[in-house]
């Protein structure tokens, strides 16, 4: 849905359409699901006490409650990516403050989670609200205020040299000074060739970016069954605290609010980093944190093998600390330089998209990581081996595992390292529409 709306944005809708449109369907779809979920004739009767049998939701139940889900996902969806961009459009070219909005947001986004994760659930739990049964998502969405626009800018880019076969749609040829009219399939602008080269530039590290979110997706699957076999209290002093292992990703995401103010305060204001340069930190660090995953469990299973298995379930959980923080610092650094490099280098036309691609590159990591389980479950349980995933980790070898996820990502961060070398920046020449039109 991102990309959807994206290419709905840039083509036809315009940003400021397109997320008002998105908004206010997610409200509707919101309000049904709502509406499912308070009046008793439009849910399930609760089950009937010491019995099994529940009532079935009737066809208008469902199909409320469903198309309230739906809509909420098609709403949210088209309108987050379009979101991003169409505020960093209320930021003149060149203004530092544009770099900063993409930390903030970034950094706003993860505490929402932060919030739904802990607060709602702990409000849910202490004030016993009742959610329906069937509910496996919730979906919240993002107010919006009217900004003041400035004044339209179009973007005229001067000619580069690379992809140079590509510079024979700007070639004027005889046909086309004796039909005398200007034919779009036959004939480009010197612009529309750069946007078309810029996106060939693009392409390459939009793809490292999507291998890079198969190791960051260990912080939400692996290193949360790590977790679960270690002891969950964390004592300090007289203090005692039980931390599920599922909630270390709200550690994480603690950390990666910390990192991008940290980074903002002490960093930017004197000597920022590019945002290739974010997004290369983001790499290695990404490849590190995976390699301390390994060793914490390669240090978990010598205890477990050597037949101590009570010294190995007493590891405690703040074992894991140091992965979760390092993760973080790279969460932060290559989402927030990803989100400012694609807008920065996108053409004008594609800046919504170039966002979307974004949240593209996540769900494309998260596939590539659960195809990756799969291929590895099945090679090395072959022949009647126990295999690296055993439904008993400490038969397992779940650091094998991080280990080959460390040897992916120092081969993408070496790729992402060239591509960075040898990219060319678009090079902008900006004049107003104005002035265009007079011309």
């Amino acid at each position: 849905m991102p990309v959807l709306g994206a290419a709905v944005a840039d083509s036809f809708w315009g940003k400021y359409k397109t997320v008002l449109a998105g908004l206010t369907i997610s409200v509707v779809g919101m309000a049904m699901v709502t509406t499912s979920a308070t009046l008793p004739s439009l849910r399930p009767p609760p089950c009937a006490q010491q019995s099994a049998y529940c009532a079935p939701a009737t066809l208008r139940q469902e199909l409320l409650f469903f198309s309230g889900i739906y809509l909420c996902a098609v709403g949210i969806g088209a309108a987050k990516a379009v979101f991003i961009s169409f505020a960093a459009e209320q930021f003149d070219d060149g203004d530092g403050r544009k770099s900063s909005y993409f930390s903030w947001y970034y950094t706003a986004a993860n505490m929402g989670m932060l919030t739904a994760a802990t607060l709602l659930v702990w409000v849910q739990d202490k004030v016993k609200l009742t959610v329906p049964r069937d509910a496996a998502e919730l979906y919240e969405g993002e107010d919006v205020k009217n900004p003041l626009l400035h004044s339209p800018l179009h973007e005229r880019l001067q000619h580069t040299d690379q992809f140079r076969s590509l510079d024979k749609a700007a070639m004027v040829t005889d046909e086309d000074l004796e039909g005398g009219d200007h034919r779009p399939w036959r004939l480009c602008t010197v612009t529309q060739v750069e946007e078309l080269k810029t996106l060939l530039r693009l392409i390459p590290i939009w793809l490292t970016s999507a291998v890079y979110f198969l190791a960051n997706t260990q912080a939400q699957t692996t290193f949360v069954q790590q977790g679960t076999k270690t002891d969950s209290r964390i004592t300090i002093g007289a203090v005692s605290i039980s931390i599920p292992a599922a909630s270390l990703t709200s550690i994480q995401t603690v950390c990666v609010a910390a990192c991008v103010t940290l980074y903002n305060r002490a960093v930017a204001q004197s000597s920022p980093f590019t945002p290739l340069r974010l997004m290369g930190l983001g790499h290695a660090t990404a490849a590190a944190s995976v390699a301390v995953a390994a060793c914490t469990e390669a240090r978990r299973l010598r205890i477990a093998t050597e037949g101590d298995s009570a010294a190995a379930a007493a590891m405690g959980i703040a074992w894991l600390l140091p992965q979760y923080v390092v993760m973080a610092v790279s969460d932060a650094s290559l989402s927030v330089g990803q989100l400012q490099f694609f807008y920065d280098q996108a053409p004008e036309t594609m800046r919504g998209a170039s966002t979307a691609f974004y949240f593209l590159s996540v769900s494309l990591g998260n596939l590539i990581n659960s195809q990756l389980v799969t291929i590895v479950a099945s090679v090395t349980a072959a022949g009647g081996r126990t295999g690296w995933f055993p439904p008993e980790l400490d038969d397992g070898h779940l650091d094998y595992y991080f280990l080959l996820v460390v040897a992916v990502a120092t081969v993408n961060f070496g790729v992402f390292v060239a591509l960075a070398k040898n990219y060319t920046p678009k090079r902008v020449r900006q004049s107003r529409l104005d002035s265009l039109s007079s011309s």
